[in-house]
C-alpha cells in the first residue's frame, strides 16, 4: 500500500509541475489590470476619463485619453476598445485596431454605456496582432469611473487633460 501511494504521489507531482510548467507561459503573455479610478496608470500607458455634459445622456459625450511614453509605443503598436455588457457577455467594438500614438481619444455618449457598461481596452505588440490574436495588455472598467471629472465646455476639458498630462510628467 505504501508503494502505490508514493506511485500516486510522484505522478501528481509530475503533473502538477508539467501542468504549471504549461500554463505560466500561456497566463503571463497577458497582463490585465483592473483600472478602477480616472486616472490610471499601467506599464507606460495613462488612462485619463472626462465627461463633457449635455443636457441629456445623448448629448452628453464621455471621452479617454490614452497617453503612451516611449516605453508603452516600444512595447505596443496598437489599441483597440470593446463595450462589453457584464450580465449577458455581449460585446461591440468601440474602436477598431487602431495605431497607438503618444496620444489617443476615445469618445463616446453617456448613452452608449447603457447596455454595455464595461470598457476593455487592448494594447497589442503589433498592428496586425490586433486582430483577433491574444493582446498583450488589458484594462478593463466595470463602468464609468465615478471620479471621472465632468466639465460644461469641450475647452474646460482639454485644459484638464493637458494639465493633468503635465502632471504626470512632473
Amino acid at each position: 500500500m505504501k508503494e502505490k501511494t508514493k506511485k500516486l504521489a510522484v505522478v501528481i507531482i509530475i503533473t502538477l509541475i508539467f501542468a504549471f510548467g504549461v500554463a505560466v507561459p500561456v497566463f503571463a503573455q497577458n497582463s490585465v489590470y483592473h483600472g478602477a479610478d480616472s486616472v490610471f496608470r499601467a506599464e507606460g500607458l495613462t488612462l485619463l476619463w472626462a465627461i463633457v455634459k449635455g443636457k441629456d445622456e445623448q448629448t452628453s459625450v464621455v471621452y479617454v485619453r490614452i497617453l503612451a511614453n516611449d516605453s508603452a509605443r516600444n512595447s505596443f503598436a496598437a489599441f483597440r476598445v470593446v463595450a462589453r455588457d457584464v450580465l449577458t457577455g455581449s460585446e461591440a467594438v468601440v474602436v477598431k485596431s487602431h495605431a497607438l500614438k503618444n496620444q489617443n481619444s476615445v469618445t463616446e455618449s453617456r448613452a452608449a454605456f447603457g447596455d454595455k457598461t464595461q470598457r476593455r481596452f487592448f494594447f497589442y505588440t503589433d498592428t496586425s496582432s490586433a486582430n483577433g490574436q491574444t493582446p498583450a495588455l488589458e484594462i478593463y472598467y466595470y463602468a464609468i469611473p465615478d471620479t471621472a471629472p465632468e466639465f460644461l465646455s469641450q475647452n474646460a476639458l482639454e485644459k484638464y487633460f493637458a494639465d493633468a498630462a503635465q502632471r504626470l510628467r512632473d
